[in-house]
């Protein structure tokens, strides 16, 4: 009986109806509570579709306590976010903290969902006063939200010691980094300690490389010259060959003569993903004349994945390429991929 009148009560959605859903909520317990609740936060709903956002912030944050029932909490944490904006962002940030999952996850939801100018601002301040899981948390919001206004909060929170923190403030730096941060991005990489460490470093400067206009890649070639540790280098070489811009060829070039072989290996998988055909001359070079017979397949395989790049040429002259290439060297692994290859492209020229 009781939850049928305040079924009744939430459809009328009117100051009086309130009132009494308020009195029957206060004397209520168990089931029939969780009932109220549920019809109470429904009532404020209403009063939100009807403009009357004041009312409905006031049920709202009544239902977001933690002795609330879980879904209740939930509709009304994402109720508080679309009736009250930016004033809701403290109690979602609190509600990071929460130890319920579900909670939790709602929050940050609601988070990623706020719009308007002073949002990322107050979200940027949060991060700043917040330590541990909730920063992490934040900071999660951040990508989310391709927050590009929280970049220089993330880079700093870089230098923290946390583990968690600067893992995360890498992934989100992939959605809200620009050109202004790729100088820190290099640091980063140049003096990560592990490979972890750098493997996300790296994936992160060059999302943020291909993102700029035009590319920031010559902090990168420069940093490669400065930088004598072999790990470094190698990771800037994969950061070159993911922009595929043409400002990296001279040091990739350079990097193919390297009296390391490791370093030679870098530079030859470097230009294999390229975005274009400029590299293929020099990796079939390499392929002819490399005493170094693994770094002579290599090469060559490169030299074959460029060539079956979409491109302008005919289907004859990339067949007459993949033949010089399959004449480059007896290895019969190779020599196959490029019989293969040049089998296939001959079918497609005869069936056209």
């Amino acid at each position: 009986m009781a939850e049928a009148a305040a079924a009744a009560l939430a459809l009328i959605a009117d100051r009086p109806s309130l009132g009494a859903l308020a009195a029957a909520r206060a004397k209520a317990t168990g089931a029939v509570k969780q009932g109220i609740d549920e019809e109470c936060a429904q009532c404020a709903g209403q009063f939100a579709a009807r403009g009357d956002n004041a009312t409905a912030v006031r049920v709202y944050r009544q239902l977001i306590g933690r002795q609330e029932p879980q879904m209740v909490r939930i509709v009304a944490l994402g109720g508080l976010a679309a009736a009250e904006g930016n004033a809701a962002v403290p109690a979602l940030v609190a509600e990071v903290e929460s130890k319920d999952l579900t909670a939790e996850a709602a929050a940050r939801n609601s988070l990623y969902n706020l719009r308007g100018p002073v949002i990322d601002p107050a979200i940027v301040s949060a991060i700043g006063s917040s330590s541990g899981k909730v920063k992490v948390k934040l900071i999660m919001a951040t990508g989310e939200r391709g927050s590009a206004a929280a970049a220089d909060a993330l880079v700093k929170a870089l230098q923290e010691q946390g583990p968690d923190v600067h893992r995360e403030a890498l992934k989100a730096l992939k959605n809200v980094a620009g050109p202004a941060q790729v100088p820190s991005l290099v640091d980063v990489l140049v003096n990560a300690s592990t490979a972890a460490d750098r493997r996300d470093a790296s994936q992160t400067l060059a999302l943020v490389l291909k993102r700029s206009q035009p590319p920031q890649i010559g902090a990168v070639p420069a940093a490669y010259q400065k930088n004598t540790a072999a790990q470094a280098r190698l990771s800037l070489l994969e950061v070159m060959g993911q922009t595929s811009s043409e400002q990296s060829l001279p040091v990739l070039r350079e990097a193919l003569k390297d009296s390391s072989a490791e370093i030679r290996r870098g530079a030859i998988l470097a230009p294999t993903d390229w975005a274009d055909a400029a590299p293929m001359p020099d990796l079939l070079d390499l392929a002819k004349t490399s005493a170094n017979q693994s770094l002579q397949v290599l090469a060559l395989r490169g030299y074959l994945k460029l060539v079956a790049l979409p491109s302008q040429r005919t289907d004859a002259e990339s067949a007459r390429l993949l033949a010089i290439a399959q004449a480059a060297m007896a290895d019969e692994s190779v020599t196959k991929e490029a019989k293969a290859a040049v089998d296939k492209i001959n079918s497609l020229v005869k069936y056209k």
